[in-house]
C-alpha cells in the first residue's frame, strides 16, 4: 500500500519517516491528520514552531475513522524496510559506506526479530491464558456464575448500557447483548481483542456489543463521557443512579494452613543446595506472596473474613486497609502459612448469584494466595491464633500490592502482582 502511495500519489511514507523521526505516537497522529485535513502530499513536508511537523498537536491521537487499519500498523517496522532501501548516487557506494549499511540492517533486522519473537509469545501467552480460562473447569465456575448472574436478571440489562473491564474474548459482552443490553463496550489491552472482534462478527452482534483496544486508563469509551483510569472511576463516571456493578460484593477471608511440602519447597530447601546454603534465596521467596491452588485438606483453622467490601460504593482508599484476624485451630500441627480467598455476590437482581475461590470449593484460576511465615507455629486443637494483615497499594507500581502480616509477635513484609 505504502508502495502504491509512493508511486501514484507522491506520499513516500519512508521519507516522511526519516525527515520526522516518527515514532508509533507521532504516526498516529500523522494518519488522523491526513484523514481530517486531507493535504496535499507536499504539505506533509512543512514544518512549524521550531521544525515540528503540521500534526504535532495532541487532538490527532484520537481516530478519526473507526476501526482504522492504518492505525494498526507498527512504524517500526520500517527501520528495517528504510535501511534496506538506502543507496548512493549512481547506485555506487564506497566498500565502508556498503559494510556499514549491511552491518545496520542485519543489527536492525535481529533486533527487529527478537522484539517481534519476545512480544508474539508475550501475547501468544494471554491468548492461550484465555483460552484455557474459557474451556479448564475452574474457570467454569467464574464464566458460569457470570452467565447466571447476567442471564437470570434479564431486568437489569434491558435496554442498558454495559461496560465491560478486561473483556477477554468477549463473552461477557455477549452475555449482556443476550440479555438484551443496547449497547455493550468492552475494553482489553491485549491482541486477543482481534479475535474478540472476529467472534463478535461471526455471531451477528456487532451492532450491540463495541470493543476498544487499550488500557482502561488511555482509552476514549465511544459515549459522551470523560476518560477514566480505574473501575471504580468507571463506576462513578459511566454507571446510573439506577445502574448495577456485578460482581458487586466481596469478602477477603484468611486461614491458617498446614503445608510441609510447601515450606519444604519455598523455604527448607534453600538451606542444602546440593551441600551449599542459599539463604538469600529463601528470604526472597518468602517476601513474594504465592497464587496457588491449596488443598482443603491443609486447612488448620477456621476461616475469617478479614474486610467486607461494597463494590458498588467503596471508595479506592477502602481498598487499603489493616485488621486484626482470629483463628480457632481445628486440629493439632505445625501453622506454616495463611491463606487468603475471597467470595464474591452478585446481588440487585430478582436472582442472585454467589461463588467462592475458597479452598473448599471448586478451583477457581484465581487459586488461592498463600503468605508462608519463616518458621512453622507448633499449635493444638482449640487454641487461638491472633494478628494483623494490612494490605497497602504499592506506590512505585500501583497494579501491585504490599501485604504485612503479623502473627506470634513477628511481622512479614510480602510483595504480590
Amino acid at each position: 500500500m505504502f508502495i502504491h502511495c509512493r508511486e501514484k500519489h507522491q506520499f513516500d511514507i519512508y521519507k516522511i519517516h526519516t525527515e520526522f523521526c516518527l515514532d508509533c505516537f507521532s504516526y498516529i497522529k500523522m494518519i488522523n491528520y491526513i484523514r481530517k485535513m486531507h493535504p496535499e502530499p507536499g504539505v506533509l513536508h512543512e514544518k512549524v514552531d521550531n521544525n515540528k511537523p503540521l500534526w504535532q498537536s495532541d487532538e490527532y491521537m484520537k481516530p478519526i475513522l473507526e476501526d482504522d487499519g492504518l492505525l494498526q500498523f507498527d512504524i517500526e517496522d520500517l527501520c528495517v524496510e528504510s535501511v534496506d532501501m538506502l543507496s548512493c548516487p549512481g547506485g555506487h557506494c564506497s566498500g565502508g559506506i556498503s559494510s556499514a549499511v549491511d552491518s545496520l540492517q542485519t543489527g536492525d533486522e535481529r533486533l527487529l526479530y527478537e522484539l517481534k519473537a519476545a512480544q508474539q509469545k508475550a501475547d501468544s501467552a494471554e491468548e492461550k491464558s484465555f483460552i484455557n480460562d474459557l474451556v479448564s473447569s475452574p474457570d467454569k465456575v467464574r464464566t458460569q456464575s457470570y452467565h447466571d448472574a447476567i442471564c437470570l436478571n434479564p431486568e437489569l440489562f434491558k435496554d442498558k448500557v454495559v461496560l465491560d473491564i478486561g473483556c477477554g474474548t468477549g463473552i461477557l459482552s455477549m452475555f449482556a447483548a443476550r440479555a438484551g443490553a443496547r449497547l455493550v463496550i468492552g475494553v482489553e489491552m491485549s491482541d486477543v481483542i482481534y479475535q474478540a472482534m472476529d467472534i463478535i462478527r461471526e455471531n451477528g452482534l456487532e451492532d450491540k456489543v463495541k470493543l476498544v483496544k487499550g488500557r482502561m486508563e488511555d482509552v476514549d469509551l465511544p459515549v459522551e463521557k470523560c476518560m477514566l483510569d480505574t473501575v471504580l472511576w468507571a463506576r462513578d463516571h459511566y454507571l446510573n443512579d439506577d445502574g448495577v456493578i456485578l460482581p458487586n460484593q466481596c469478602s477477603l477471608s484468611l486461614a491458617a494452613i498446614d503445608d510441609s511440602d510447601m515450606y519444604h519447597k519455598n523455604c527448607e530447601f534453600w538451606d542444602d543446595v546440593y551441600g551449599f546454603k542459599m539463604s538469600c534465596m529463601k528470604r526472597a521467596v518468602q517476601r513474594e506472596a504465592s497464587v496457588v491452588s491449596v488443598d482443603h485438606s491443609v486447612v488448620l483453622s477456621q476461616p475469617c473474613v478479614i474486610k467486607d467490601i461494597d463494590i458498588a460504593s467503596c471508595s479506592t482508599s477502602d481498598l487499603e486497609f489493616t485488621n486484626p484476624f482470629q483463628f480457632t485451630i481445628q486440629r493439632d500441627g505445625h501453622l506454616t502459612a495463611v491463606v487468603g480467598y475471597f467470595d464474591v455476590e452478585f446481588s440487585g437482581g430478582q436472582t442472585k448469584v454467589q461463588f467462592s475461590t475458597s479452598p473448599f470449593h471448586t478451583q477457581t484460576h484465581w487459586k488461592q494466595t498463600v503468605l508462608i511465615i519463616d518458621q512453622p507455629l507448633s499449635v493444638n486443637q482449640g487454641q487461638i491464633i491472633q494478628g494483623q494483615l494490612s494490605c497497602k497499594k504499592n506506590y512505585k507500581d500501583p497494579r501491585s500490592l504490599v501485604i504485612y502480616l503479623s502473627i506470634d509477635n513477628k511481622t512479614y513484609k510480602y510483595s504480590m502482582q
